[in-house]
């Protein structure tokens, strides 16, 4: 998929999990930008538009 912001492809995801998981830490955090505002707006938003939106 061409301009997708918020996506990457397999490859570079299954490198970030593997390297999270390696780092032998209990807890890994996606970044706050953007997802913090947009659960933010999504939580807000009426089920009608989430369902046309999904």
């Amino acid at each position: 998929m061409k301009n997708t912001p918020f996506i990457v492809d397999a490859q570079t995801g299954c490198r970030a999990m593997v390297k999270a998981i390696e780092a032998g830490k209990a807890e890994h955090f996606v970044p706050t930008w953007p997802w913090a505002p947009l659960g933010f707006i999504i939580r807000r938003l009426p089920e009608a538009v989430l369902a046309r939106m999904f």
